[in-house]
């Protein structure tokens, strides 16, 4: 947990490649214990990484790993999370149309969990993913529902990234 956590910290602070190493070493440990929770959170956490470095291949096949054990154990939050990674990394390798039939996964499991902050982000990636597909009607619905969902769960920092988002969505209808 440690490791993970100092990637966190050096993958928010821009240091890709000891994040890296810390994400590998805790996947390693975690796999050697058998803590599937934690392999699931690392290989996620390693696909961010893949994905902001724009390896979307890289970041989809961990994703991929990460959702096999995801539902292997039944937990549905995290198979939630990683689907709307799953998602995310479509949208932005260029293959919206691929991104919203997998958003529209983790929009109805985050839905049947109550999981609104999911929920809300699920929503903004499918407004970016309609938006690239030109449906900007459909953009502005799933994002204004995300701005909502992001207001009512007090979410500052996320409520700030879907504004972005409307603003491009936006601009795409100017």
């Amino acid at each position: 947990l440690s490791l993970n956590n100092l990637g966190l910290v050096l993958q928010d602070s821009g240091q890709f490649k000891p994040a890296l190493e810390a994400f590998e070493q805790s996947l390693s440990i975690r796999r050697s214990i058998g803590d599937l929770i934690g392999v699931v959170t690392t290989l996620n956490n390693l696909g961010t990484i893949s994905q902001d470095q724009r390896d979307f291949q890289a970041a989809l096949t961990l994703f991929n790993e990460a959702l096999e054990v995801a539902k292997q154990i039944g937990d549905r939050n995290r198979t939630a999370l990683v689907l709307t990674n799953i998602g995310e990394a479509h949208y932005r390798s260029g293959n919206p149309a691929e991104a919203i039939e997998v958003l529209k996964q983790a929009e109805d499991l985050c839905d049947e969990l109550g999981d609104k902050l999911g929920l809300a982000e699920t929503l903004r990636g499918l407004g970016k993913a309609h938006m690239l597909q030109g449906d900007l009607a459909k953009a502005r619905e799933c994002i204004g529902r995300a701005v909502d969902l992001f207001a009512a769960v007090r979410s500052k920092v996320y409520l700030g990234i879907a504004l972005r988002t409307l603003g491009e969505i936006t601009a795409a209808g100017g």
